[in-house]
């Protein structure tokens, strides 16, 4: 299930940026539109962080939680080019949230479950988990500390950005582990804050042969990030990294160790409560260690922007041009372009309605080229003691300059959801 884009190849504990997108969907669209964070580019996995990435400041201490149930009619659920079959699939996504304070440090840990059950193709059922934990630690009067660790049992969504047409008997799944810390000099009222963040993570596909022979990918990185304050709003920033990505465990032709530099400014802003944003350029650099692969040197970029222009109609447009890893073993690396809208808007007590488009290109250096578009719309009626109803629908198309890559699909879904908290 899920819309058709890339699922993390490096965890999200490194993207505060996209974990943040993933936070925006509404609750109620669960697993069936389990919107995934722009790809898994050098820059989005690591634009510094400054606080906890999944610390939620505006919630009060204690434990939150959520579920959602959908019952979903997918036309096309193998997502190949000759639609080999629909299929009705339950869905089941808890989520749970625990924040606490222990004098002036602070710890949170965060679960998400997608539990997928399918009427006649059980290959495709899937039992995922991710857990993430931080912890914080106010040192000083200068000085913060952060500390995080994020576990995934997951599967990559068929026919997502960054994938060839899987025709095997199940989808590729796998294991990514993630530790990360950092260290901030400087608190958000000062002029200057410094950022230094390093992290290691660990891909291990567990089945299909190591994901189609590309095996496990480890990756270490090391960034560091200047702010500069301007009031308590608006910030200025440089940032640097480097990310050293090893590919072990894999299949012969998928030599694709590289090392990639980044160097780069950007800008972050709190207008308002209702209007926030975030973007960055950089000059990026991808040395493979194979002199036969082709390395590139070029600007990436990345932006996201939250705008209410009421308290009621929300929108979030995303935008992004980054390198990936290569899942065809005769390219040495991916250009990838994302950009999408997404809107939510109260219409009263007990009705609210979204609207999601979203488009990604994947361009191979080997010259594979793929589109993929998704949009959707939605409403939800929650003036039920016990939470909400909602019905959604979605359409997600790939084109491609090889046909077998192609696909059509849509999915209905109805949607059952309840929360609680502190």
């Amino acid at each position: 299930m899920g819309s058709g884009f890339r699922k993390f190849t490096v965890p999200g504990m490194f993207s505060a940026y996209a974990l943040a997108l993933n936070l925006y969907a509404p609750a109620a669209n669960a697993q069936a539109f389990n919107y995934e964070a722009p790809r898994a580019s050098s820059v989005l996995r690591n634009n510094g962080a400054t606080k906890s990435q999944i610390y939620d400041e505006d919630r009060p201490i204690g434990l939150y939680g959520s579920l959602s149930v959908s019952i979903s009619k997918q036309q096309n659920v193998l997502r190949t080019d000759n639609n080999s079959g629909s299929d009705t699939v339950l869905s089941v996504s808890p989520l749970l949230w625990y924040q606490k304070e222990i004098g002036r440090h602070g710890v949170v840990i965060r679960y998400r479950g997608d539990y997928l059950r399918y009427a006649d193709l059980s290959n495709e059922n899937a039992l995922d988990h991710n857990l993430q934990g931080d912890a914080l630690f106010d040192l000083s009067e200068k000085f913060q500390a952060r500390v995080g660790a994020g576990y995934t049992l997951g599967h990559e969504v068929r026919g997502q950005l960054g994938t060839v047409i899987n025709t095997l008997a199940k989808p590729n799944r796998f294991r990514e582990t993630s530790v990360e810390g950092g260290l901030t000099y400087g608190r958000r009222e000062n002029t200057i804050q410094l950022v230094g963040t390093v992290g290691v993570s660990k891909l291990k596909y567990t089945n299909n042969n190591g994901g189609g022979g590309r095996g496990d990918i480890d990756t270490k990185h090391i960034g560091g990030t200047v702010f500069y304050n301007i009031g308590t709003r608006t910030s200025l920033l440089a940032e640097v990294g480097i990310n050293d990505i090893a590919y072990a465990n894999n299949s012969a032709g998928f030599d694709l160790d590289s090392k990639e530099t980044y160097a780069g400014i950007g800008a972050r802003w709190d207008a308002t409560e209702l209007t926030q944003g975030d973007v960055r350029i950089y000059k990026t650099k991808k040395n493979l260690d194979d002199p036969s692969r082709n390395d590139f040197s070029g600007t990436t970029y990345s932006g996201g922007i939250n705008w209410a222009p009421r308290d009621y109609s929300r929108f979030r447009f995303h935008v992004a041009h980054s390198i990936e890893e290569s899942i065809d073993s005769t390219s040495s690396f991916v250009i990838g372009d994302e950009y999408g809208l997404r809107w939510n808007h109260t219409l009263n007590s007990a009705w609210s309605v979204n609207a999601f488009a979203i488009k990604g290109t994947d361009e191979y250096s080997s010259g594979r080229k793929d589109q993929l578009t998704d949009f959707g719309l939605g409403a939800n009626y929650g003036a039920f003691s016990w939470g909400a109803i909602g019905l959604q629908y979605t359409q997600a198309s790939r084109t491609s300059n090889t046909a077998s890559n192609e696909f059509d699909d849509e999915i209905i879904s109805l949607i059952f959801s309840s929360s609680f908290g502190a």
